[in-house]
């Protein structure tokens, strides 16, 4: 369709079909494969969960006899259930990535897609992987953007899975070598089939699937597209019935500019952030600050009589109502809980999100005197969060919240150690000594000739 609008769909279609390995500067590929580490030992972990083990129960009832490898498992599916499948798993237990800005996570909308979609080919290189990778990282965020990520949670909307793809759809159309035309009708397709309903963080296990739905989305999306069937063209421009305009329901509540701003030369890759605690990217800020408190101050979790925590709308609906400690699920987006876990602990780790530990009294008091609070005046993109933290001394100790480290804007606050140590801990859990092989053969991903030699890694012990 041609609306005479600026061909912001087209410009965003034609970088991603035109994309190279060679296009893509060293620091980005270094990135892009520490990223692909993180969300492979993300995914061999969250694979171990009992939603995971529901969905591959049933994928394989449908579909026993793919290409595709399911991770962690002795199991092949078609590539969209494969990916369906290891999205779900690498978002599974809110250990993977965030692009903060856009409120995305990139990891489980990019590799799943592109690993399976090469074992479905017969085979890609390393090169072509990283290529498909980096091209979903500069869509998805981009898409994100445009649509003011936190405020799409404030609707109500699941940001990540209803932008998501549009990532999975760049990685796919680029793995398939789509041309430009071709790419633009599977960014169209990706866009009418986004969903995502944000009630799914108070405790359904759907929340875990939403990204591993948009993963799927977009895989199906690349190949339609690659047999000539059709989408939305210009979906993002469209001012009836186009993405922008129906799901923030206005004609001008998004910044349609960030759909191609910087493409090629700036790199959302680079904002893609590992995250270091188990919970959902908002939390982790006021987690690692209230942390660095209790450190610098020397108190303990039995010192504090009440905490405060103020900030924007999207921030306090998306983690900040009381903790009513109904499954493992509540307990990850809850702002409360990991707060509370964190101050009795001095630290955050997976051992806090169980069903048996979620019913630690102390924790669940603690938590119960933590209340998050709207401040009219924070910015509704983030920032201005602020804690306050009541001791029963009559003390009071307050500070701004501060990102946390992982998801700064700066290269130098990306933890590549950190990142190296997380995946070798929760693939280790999964694939035994198979785990240094995964790693020495990800970090040197453009050396790969068939990325199979990785998938069988990736397998069942």
């Amino acid at each position: 369709m041609d609306t005479g609008a600026p061909a912001y769909t087209k410009d965003l279609a034609a970088y991603v079909a035109g994309l190279r390995f060679e296009d893509i500067p060293a620091e980005v590929v270094a990135r892009a494969k520490f990223l692909i580490l993180d969300g492979l030992g993300c995914g061999l972990y969250g694979a171990t969960k009992e939603w995971s083990e529901i969905m591959i129960g049933a994928l394989s009832k449908l579909d026993g006899d793919g290409t595709a490898t399911v991770w962690g498992r002795d199991v092949k599916l078609s590539a969209p259930h494969a990916a369906l499948a290891n999205a779900t798993a690498v978002q599974g237990f809110e250990l993977d990535d965030v692009h903060y800005p856009g409120v995305l996570h990139c990891e489980s909308l990019t590799i799943p897609a592109a690993l399976a979609l090469a074992e479905q080919a017969g085979g890609a290189t390393g090169k072509q992987v990283l290529t498909a990778f980096v091209a979903g990282c500069e869509a998805g965020p981009r898409a994100a953007m445009c649509m003011r990520g936190r405020e799409m949670l404030e609707r109500g909307w699941h940001s990540g899975s209803i932008v998501g793809g549009f990532a999975s759809a760049a990685t796919s159309s680029n793995l398939l070598g789509l041309d430009a035309k071709q790419t633009e009708h599977a960014i169209g397709i990706a866009g009418s089939g986004a969903s995502g309903l944000m009630a799914a963080q108070f405790g359904a296990m759907v929340k875990r699937m939403q990204h591993g739905r948009a993963c799927q989305n977009g895989v199906y999306a690349g190949l339609l597209a690659s047999g000539g069937f059709t989408g939305i063209e210009d979906v993002f421009e469209v001012p009836y019935g186009g993405f922008c305009t129906t799901f923030t329901q206005s004609t001008d509540d998004f910044d349609i500019a960030q759909i191609n701003a910087g493409l090629g030369e700036t790199f959302e890759t680079m904002r893609v952030r590992i995250k270091l605690y188990p919970c959902v990217g908002g939390c982790h800020g006021p987690v690692n600050t209230v942390l660095v408190m209790k450190q610098r101050e020397g108190f303990s979790a039995d010192d504090i009589e009440s905490v405060r925590i103020t900030g924007a709308k999207a921030f306090v609906e998306h983690g900040g109502w009381p903790f009513e400690g109904r499954n493992v699920t509540e307990a990850q987006m809850n702002m409360p809980y990991s707060i509370a876990a964190a101050l009795t602990d001095g630290e955050l780790t997976v051992s806090r999100y169980t069903e048996e530990a979620i019913e630690d009294p102390a924790v669940r008091d603690l938590a119960r005197r933590i209340t998050v609070h709207l401040d009219e005046n924070a910015p509704r993109q983030g920032g201005g969060e602020h804690i306050t933290i009541n001791l029963k001394s009559g003390a009071v100790v307050a500070q701004q919240v501060e990102p946390a480290k992982g998801l700064g804007s700066a290269p130098e606050a990306y933890p590549e150690a950190e990142a190296v140590a997380k995946f070798r801990d929760l693939a280790g859990r999964v694939v035994g000594d198979r785990v240094a092989a995964i790693e020495e053969m990800v970090l040197g991903l453009e050396t790969l000739d068939d990325v199979r030699d990785l998938t069988v890694l990736l397998q069942a012990g």
